[in-house]
């Protein structure tokens, strides 16, 4: 069997695997789909290294193949048996893949086909987790929550439960404690709080699915592309207990950001909008949104002073100094005359000093009335938030 030859997006793929802790928690099959995304929006220049480094590794491939010794048949048959298993894993990655595409395309478009696309019902599930195996992908739950949802009506429902997985993977009591108190702030076990029955658990999840989605269908649900793997793997956590399903209740785990993708070009098609321009990185966007990025329409309020009043008291407090440059930009050249001429040095002083209380005066009641907005608008948002302290960002 000829080896594999190495292909500049594989070796964007291993890269970005080895660089991102986000692409260490992905199986092959992911991060190839996630990176398919980036790949397509590189130039030829940004690919260009990476299919260089896939040029000199099948070089250095051929020249180790041509001077194997008496003992190079071993390391043949294990180079052809790795390479069969990395064939393997992509086809693998790319049948789950498309799979999962076609999967989600045959949901809406039934709904489409049948007029109700309005009514069609999808769940969407998130995992917060204690900690994750350092060698095999295996994260222990600690909270699960899903809702129904529908185009029409929004979220239907909503189902949530704490997780107590009685205890921590030995040696990473350290990795679970920093991961609770950056993310969900859980206590850990043995104090965990929720259910500790997993086979109850499991099946409570599957019984809200089955409700949602109906009898007699395999259990489908959503959740953004870079957690699938996380989700998957706290999904088999929870079934590994249950012996009794006998392989049956297998839940699939699809990308919440295709099926939004495909749903809205389909509800723009039913509009009858032109959706050529409607791609799947817009629909991206809305998961990796920046934080320092513009976002519009998000300006608010921030004092009840009446526009007349701030204009009045600016009014009020510049007078005194508009005063004086008028009195010098007409009788004198400068500063010094003032207050080298005795016949309005005494004037001079005076209307200094005036300007200066009216500064003074002015100063102290503006932060007066920025305390006294302050107050209000901390305790408005502390009894909206039914008595949490508000996140105030400076």
């Amino acid at each position: 069997m000829a080896p594999k030859k190495q292909n500049g997006f594989m070796m964007f793929v291993n890269e970005w695997r080895n660089r991102n802790a986000e692409g260490r928690r992905m199986t092959l099959a992911e991060a190839v789909y996630h990176c398919g995304t980036i790949w397509e929006k590189m130039d030829t220049q940004q690919r260009g290294p990476y299919n260089s480094d896939a040029k000199d590794a099948n070089a250095a491939r051929r020249d180790k193949r041509g001077s194997l010794n008496g003992h190079g048949q071993v390391d043949k048959a294990q180079r052809e048996a790795a390479e069969s298993l990395m064939d393997k894993a992509q086809r693998e990655a790319a049948e789950s893949l498309m799979d999962m595409k076609r999967t989600t395309e045959r949901l809406v478009l039934n709904a489409k086909m049948s007029h109700d696309l309005e009514n069609a019902k999808f769940v969407f599930v998130a995992f917060n987790y204690f900690t994750k195996a350092l060698t095999t992908d295996v994260y222990v739950p600690a909270e699960f929550a899903a809702c129904e949802y529908s185009l029409k009506e929004g979220i239907r429902s909503i189902y949530s439960t704490m997780i107590d997985p009685g205890q921590i993977i030995f040696g990473q009591g350290s990795d679970a404690l920093h991961n609770s108190s950056t993310t969900h702030d859980l206590p850990l076990p043995p104090n965990a709080l929720g259910e500790k029955n997993m086979v109850k658990l499991y099946r409570n999840i599957l019984d809200y699915l089955t409700k949602c989605q109906g009898e007699g269908k395999t259990p489908i649900v959503f959740t953004p592309a870079e957690n699938i793997g996380m989700v998957k793997s706290c999904f088999r956590y929870l079934e590994c207990e249950d012996d009794s399903r006998d392989g049956g209740g297998k839940i699939e785990v699809f990308d919440i950001q295709y099926l939004l993708f495909i749903l809205k070009k389909e509800v723009m098609s039913v509009a009858g909008l032109n959706d050529e321009k409607i791609n799947k990185f817009a629909t991206d966007a809305f998961f990796k949104n920046d934080f320092f990025e513009f976002t519009a329409g998000i300006a608010c309020q921030i004092s009840s002073i009446n526009t007349r009043d701030y204009h009045v008291a600016t009014l009020i407090g510049l007078l005194p100094a508009q005063t004086i440059n008028v009195y010098l930009g007409s009788t004198l050249r400068s500063m010094h005359e003032v207050l080298s001429d005795n016949d309005t040095k005494l004037t001079g002083y005076i209307s200094f000093l005036f300007e200066v209380i009216c500064g003074v005066a002015l100063m102290f009641w503006v932060l007066q009335k920025a305390r006294k907005e302050l107050s209000e608008t901390l305790l408005s948002a502390d009894y909206n938030n039914e008595g949490k302290h508000p996140d105030v960002q400076v």
